[in-house]
């Protein structure tokens, strides 16, 4: 937390428990349709792109 910061660190955390939760959600939905997935996927996937940027500090 003192070397990457606050916001890379909150950043970070909501990233990893949103695709825990999303791959949680997935390994028990059998049977679910991929096309009701493509948003949950799009969402973690510009979430993780979002911690990634303020990992980096390059708005």
């Amino acid at each position: 937390y003192q070397n990457v910061g606050a916001a890379t660190t909150i950043a970070v955390l909501v990233a990893s428990q949103l695709i825990g939760g999303l791959v949680m959600d997935i390994l028990k939905s059998n049977g679910v349709p991929l096309r009701a997935l493509v948003g949950p996927v799009c969402g973690a996937v510009m979430l993780v792109v979002g911690a990634w940027l303020v990992a980096r500090r390059q708005f």
